[in-house]
């Protein structure tokens, strides 16, 4: 999956894609009684199109997003994260109401962020503990600022970061609710500390859980779907496997640990009763704290597919998926069972054609692709 990062940010060209429309099977009717009428069969039909896809200008950030989730929408709008080798990072509240876009605000956030998170009024970046890059000095690597609506910096948080013995890790994703936000470590075992009103606290009564870092083990992917904190892990080793854990932020319990097959870059996404799991290995899960349930996997739609982003909207799962060597597709989903494939958008050929970073505003789907564009999807699914 690297190599298939590697190649989504290799160049840039404009992908201009048709719009899609497919019906989903319908269920089947109950035999009427003399009081009821039969029920109306349900299917949906889902359309999707490209609308825009902006060039991100290189002053915001040089040469590139940097890594995980670099974009964030919500109450704020459309924000970005975004640094270069040697332009210092920048927090982008933009616009993409019309075929232009348009920067609202702007605030510098340190060298390399990596994460921005937003919800309620409050945004949240991540600054990288590693070093970046380029030439840029380290001075604000694992920090975290917190913002006002206006994008004015409300709090600025200075992480404490992997000891000399190695025994703290390095924080390395952030998930935020209002004037909350938690920082989950990577290291020798699950650590989480809790960010509010300028104070720093640690969750101390989380699982002991210790990653198998012989492996590559490390936690690497998390997701907050209504205040649960959902935690995934990846063993890349052959087959693999992921294992999934849920743990209620309020008290910091294990809620639910699953190992599902598979392995590589793992993405979640939340879903009305859990999260949505994809990975690499094409297969798609929705996972609750009932277990998890396999949805059709998207290698029956093409061969030799990987999930690099996926997003739930109502009650359609779209996945962007890289397809064999260098095609894209944008595949729809039914959330309900027995969740069948819905229909598929080409997206185009190259490494630029790729979306990763999905999130959803809407009906609208904001993405990024390569070199450092950002793309503008719009959807509708009719119930009828």
């Amino acid at each position: 999956m690297l190599l298939a990062r590697r190649h989504i940010w290799a160049a840039m060209v404009l992908v201009v894609a048709a719009g899609v429309t497919l019906a989903a099977c319908s269920s089947i009717a109950p035999k009427p009684t003399a009081t009821t009428l039969p029920p109306k069969a349900i299917s949906t039909s889902v359309h999707a199109y490209v609308y825009a896809r902006y060039a991100i200008p290189q002053s915001f950030g040089g040469r590139g997003v940097l890594d995980r989730a670099g974009i964030s929408t919500g109450s704020l709008g459309i924000l970005l994260a975004v640094a270069g080798s040697n332009v210092p990072g920048n927090l982008v509240e933009v616009s993409a109401a019309s075929k232009q876009l348009n920067v609202l605000e702007r605030a510098p956030v340190g060298a390399y962020p990596t994460v921005v998170s937003a919800d309620s009024g409050s945004a949240w970046v991540l600054n990288s503990a590693m070093p970046g890059p380029g030439v840029l000095p380290q001075a604000d690597s694992g920090t975290v600022f917190q913002f006002n609506r206006g994008l004015n910096m409300t709090y600025k948080y200075r992480l404490p970061t992997t000891s000399a013995a190695g025994h703290y890790g390095n924080p390395f994703a952030m998930v935020s609710s209002g004037s909350t936000a938690w920082v989950v470590y990577s290291g020798p075992s699950l650590r989480i500390m809790a960010l509010n009103d300028g104070k720093e606290s640690y969750l101390n009564s989380l699982p002991k859980i210790s990653w198998n870092t012989n492996v590559s083990g490390n936690p690497s992917t998390v997701a907050l779907c209504n205040l649960r904190l959902w935690l995934a892990t990846s063993t890349y080793l052959g087959a693999g496997s992921t294992k999934l854990y849920e743990i209620n932020l309020s008290s910091g319990h294990l809620v639910k640990q699953l190992t599902l097959p598979g392995s590589g870059e793992i993405h979640l996404a939340c879903a009305p009763s859990g999260v949505l799991v994809a990975g690499d290995s094409g297969a798609l899960y929705l996972a609750s704290s009932s277990g998890a349930v396999k949805i059709s996997p998207a290698a029956t739609v093409s061969s030799g597919l990987w999930v690099t982003s996926a997003v739930v909207v109502g009650s359609v799962i779209w996945a962007s998926c890289l397809v064999g060597a260098e095609g894209h597709e944008l595949v729809a989903y039914n959330l309900r069972s027995p969740h069948q494939v819905l229909g598929r958008m080409n997206l185009g050929s190259g490494p630029q054609a790729g979306v990763s970073d999905l999130v959803a505003n809407g009906n609208t789907l904001i993405g990024l692709s390569s070199p450092f564009n950002l793309v503008i999807i719009k959807t509708a699914n009719t119930i009828s």
